[in-house]
């Protein structure tokens, strides 16, 4: 983009907005001019358009959406009964947990999946939580000398490069302050399944816009 000429990157803005808001009947020179400028800001940095419209820096460049799209928030505090397993429906955007417990794996090869993870049933003390981030979170991770260490889980989001919108929002499946699983991203390596492992929870997170 940045290698456009001026007035090419201007339309590419201007078709931008018209798709996003339907329509280009109130946007001017002054709104593209903003959006363009943004290209030099921190990511972060935002600006109002007609049509409840925001752009925003992000790592990847800039988003235009609609200032109430992706606002739906995990409504904090809900008690995931680990001993109860089953369906949990979520208040909020439509989030339904699936718990179940089986014995390990065995020999068999732990599955890839982005929204369903394996963890150790016996670690688990306490009643884990879905629930967006607070202050305190933390993760822990392998050390690399065979050890394990905290990180906070603000860390290891900005490490991600994740958009600070989106990191307010993310679910997070957690025991207190610590993070068993940043949905859509990484498990704590405390939590993981080894060999030592007796009994499996798996944990299943179903909603719409992860399909």
């Amino acid at each position: 983009f940045r290698e456009l000429d001026v007035v090419i990157q201007r339309e590419v803005i201007r078709r931008a907005i018209g798709v996003a808001a339907g329509k280009l009947k109130d946007v001017d020179r002054e709104h593209v001019e903003m959006i363009r400028g943004l290209l030099d800001k921190n990511v972060g940095r935002r600006c109002h358009l007609p049509y409840q419209l925001q752009a925003v820096r992000t790592y990847e460049g800039i988003s235009i959406k609609r200032e109430t799209a992706g606002e739906e928030r995990i409504s904090p505090g809900i008690c995931i009964d680990v001993r109860a397993p089953g369906n949990y429906t979520i208040p909020g955007p439509g989030v339904i947990v699936e718990l179940s417990v089986k014995e390990s794996f065995k020999n068999e090869e732990i599955p890839i999946n982005r929204y369903t993870k394996w963890f150790d049933y016996d670690k688990i003390k306490k009643c884990p939580v879905i629930r967006t981030r607070k202050p305190g979170d933390y993760l822990t991770i392998a050390d690399g000398r065979g050890g394990m260490i905290h990180k906070s889980l603000k860390s290891y989001l900005v490490d991600q490069k994740i958009p600070q919108a989106e990191r307010d929002r993310l679910p997070i499946l957690a025991e207190g302050e610590h993070v068993l699983w940043v949905v859509g991203y990484r498990i704590s390596e405390y939590y993981k399944v080894t060999e030592n492992t007796k009994r499996i929870l798996k944990v299943q997170l179903i909603r719409k816009e992860f399909a």
